[in-house]
């Protein structure tokens, strides 16, 4: 993992339903480690006080597995499985900016819930970018050798 994939332009329009089952797979690979992280901040969710891990721990841990893993590479587990890459409009790389910024707006398209204005965002987009995509200057496509 750690180089950057060859997208294929153009294929931004073809990858919704990819980028939604890779975000299925990375909230479990998220979940799992929140669960594996909360022993060591005192939080269980078989707790009245598992509210911490739910609205603390696993989102920060979420933010740095999407800013960490599309920075370096591009990709998460899941678009890796799934044969996407985020890259930057013009095709080159991600970088650890445009990942920052994209998955700092993670926040405003998963509103009010289950990524819907992130979702209708990607829906009226010609090339289907949520928020933090049209910010960061980032589309997901797939990359070539990934014909999922």
């Amino acid at each position: 993992m750690g180089e950057h994939p060859k997208p294929r332009m153009g294929t931004e329009r073809e990858v919704t339903a990819h980028r939604v089952a890779a975000a299925i797979f990375d909230a479990m690979i998220i979940a799992i480690m929140s669960m594996a992280v909360a022993p060591l901040v005192g939080s269980s969710i078989l707790e009245p006080e598992g509210s911490f891990l739910v609205y603390t721990v696993a989102p920060v841990i979420g933010f740095f597995y999407y800013f960490l893993l599309e920075g370096f590479a591009g990709q998460t587990i899941g678009k890796r499985i799934l044969g996407i890459a985020v890259v930057k409009a013009d095709g080159s790389p991600c970088t650890y900016l445009s990942s920052f910024v994209r998955n700092l707006l993670r926040v405003v398209d998963a509103m009010p819930t289950f990524y819907l204005v992130g979702l209708a965002v990607m829906a009226l987009s010609d090339k289907k970018q949520r928020i933090g995509d049209h910010v960061a200057g980032t589309v997901v496509v797939k990359v070539k050798g990934g014909e999922r």
